[in-house]
Order: structure tokens, then C-alpha cells, then sequence
């Protein structure tokens, strides 16, 4: 299915137009592309995000606004089905999509006196990420590295290197690299699946002090689909190989967090121990551009 056509049938679930056919043509899509469920709930947001606007931007419209709009397209409907045969302007305006398309336009002309792209934003086809996705998800990450450290690691499903990175890369559905962090005073105490906020899946990795010291490392890891504008953080030391982005410690995230992709995968790293955090971002970094085979 092409992306147009995967967007127009979210766009006509959102609206509620989907007939039985195209409910199960997109559901099967969806079954087979988990992460396009994401553009589902971008687009429904979208409508969420117009909502609030609208009610701010005229929290009093005319009571009667709504018929006069269902007047007004019954009228035109009315004055285009006496025309005679043949093409008119008049004409292609009837279409259901088009007549709501046009009905939502006039609509927040009239409310809002706004243009209706400058409300709306750019369509779901281009635009993969939502604002605060990633803010939320860093949040999430940084929630759960504190309760793994409460429970020193308790919470932990495979301790076995070999067996977390075959079970996490089924789980993944991508090539792992399992980092080696002794060089930075580092060792692996295991793994388990998690949830991170706009992911279909994801996992996290654990490492604890070699010195056995306090202070632990929590990498979460999740499919790169473009879910996440790094732009929301602040850019963390431009010297790293990959861009990365700190999301700072705030009263709902209780950790600094930093991102960063291979274009592939997303890392989310916290960490207890603040002086180790760019010695440790480095070595991952290092490590996954060797395996990428972008570095010696």
C-alpha cells in the first residue's frame, strides 16, 4: 500500500468514515507495519490539538453556526444537481472528501479567522513526529531508571549476554549491539523488555560500576521511525560522533536523559553517576559506528 493511500485511510478513520472494507484493508496494514499506529495517533492528535485551538481562538461562536454550514452545502448540493451533464467547477466540489474538506475550511475561516493551514500544520504524510514525544518518552525512561536503581536491578529478565541480546533482538526485530562499557568502568548485569511512550516495542539494558560502587546505567532502546524530534532537548557535545540531544532533569523527569540515533535505532541513556555520562555515551557511540562500519 502506498503512503498516500495509508494516510487517506487514516485520515477517513479519524473522521469515522471507513467503510467494512477499508476497516480491514487498514487494519491488516496496520497488523503488518505496527509502527504506521503511530500515524494514527499523530492524526488523531492533530484533531485534539485543532480542537483546543479552536476553543481558545473563539470560545463564543454564533449558536447557529453549524446550520448555517449544513444549510449553505445542502444549497450547493441542491444547485449543482440541477445542473446540466458535463464538467463543472461546481460539480467537483460535490464529492464527500471534497465537500468536507471545504465545509472544515470555511468553518475555521469563519470561527478562527485563521487560514486553515496555519492551524492544521503540515498533513500526517509530512509530518512524522508530534511535539512532546519526545519530551514524554524521555520522561518515561528516566521514571524507570529510578525504580530499576531502587530495586538494585531487581527488576531485571536475562542476565546472560548472549541470551539478552538474541531475545531483545527478536524482540526488536533489529540487530543489537550489546555495548562493552568496561573500558569506562562499566559491566552488563542484564536485560528486559519495556514500554517507552510512542513505541511499539523497546528494551532496556543495565550496567552497574565495575568497583560495585553505586551508580548504574540505563539504556533503553527502540525502533527509529522518525517518532521522536531530537530538536526538543538541548544538543549535547558536538565533539560525539552522533547528534545528540540532553533532555534535562525537570520535576517530571526525574533523571538527565540523552538521545541520540543511528538512523536505525533510538538509544535513550540514564545514568546515575553525572562525570561518566560522556565517557559512556562516547563508547556506545564508538561501538556503533565500528559495527555500522562508519569508523576504523
Amino acid at each position: 500500500m502506498s503512503d498516500r493511500s495509508i494516510s487517506e485511510l487514516i485520515r477517513l478513520d479519524c473522521d469515522g468514515e471507513l467503510d467494512q472494507a477499508q476497516a480491514g484493508q487498514l487494519q491488516r496494514h496496520l497488523e503488518a507495519h505496527p509502527e504506521d499506529r503511530t500515524l494514527v495517533e499523530s492524526e488523531r492528535r492533530l484533531r485534539e490539538r485543532v480542537g483546543v485551538v479552536m476553543t481558545a481562538a473563539c470560545p463564543s461562536a454564533p449558536a447557529d453556526l453549524a446550520e448555517r454550514i449544513q444549510h449553505r452545502l445542502e444549497t450547493d448540493k441542491a444547485e449543482v444537481e440541477a445542473e446540466p451533464a458535463g464538467f463543472s467547477f461546481a460539480r467537483w466540489l460535490q464529492g464527500p472528501r471534497r465537500a468536507n474538506v471545504f465545509a472544515v475550511a470555511a468553518s475555521l475561516f469563519v470561527v478562527a479567522g485563521a487560514v486553515l493551514v496555519g492551524i492544521l500544520g503540515t498533513p500526517i504524510d509530512d509530518q512524522p513526529t508530534r511535539v512532546g514525544q519526545a519530551v514524554e518518552a524521555a520522561a518515561s525512561v528516566a521514571g524507570e531508571h529510578v525504580a530499576t536503581t531502587a530495586s538494585d536491578g531487581a527488576m531485571i529478565t536475562y542476565s546472560s549476554l548472549g541470551e539478552a541480546q538474541r531475545l531483545m533482538e527478536d524482540h526488536l526485530d533489529a540487530a543489537l549491539t550489546v555495548f562493552d562499557l568496561g573500558d569506562v568502568g562499566y559491566e552488563f548485569v542484564g536485560a528486559m523488555e519495556c514500554d517507552v511512550p510512542h513505541c511499539e516495542r523497546g528494551c532496556h539494558f543495565l550496567y552497574r560500576r565495575q568497583d560495585r560502587r553505586p551508580g548504574l546505567v540505563s539504556l533503553h532502546i527502540v525502533p527509529d521511525y522518525g517518532q521522536f524530534d531530537l530538536s526538543e532537548g538541548q544538543p549535547f557535545k558536538d565533539e560525539l560522533p552522533l547528534d545528540s540531544t540532553l533532555f534535562p532533569k525537570t520535576s517530571g523527569c526525574p533523571q538527565d536523559v540523552i538521545m541520540f540515533s543511528d538512523g536505525k535505532l533510538v538509544f535513550l541513556v540514564v545514568m546515575c553517576v553525572s562525570e561518566d555520562v560522556m565517557d559512556v555515551v562516547w563508547a556506545m557511540q564508538g561501538q556503533l559506528r565500528h559495527t555500522n562500519g562508519d569508523a576504523p
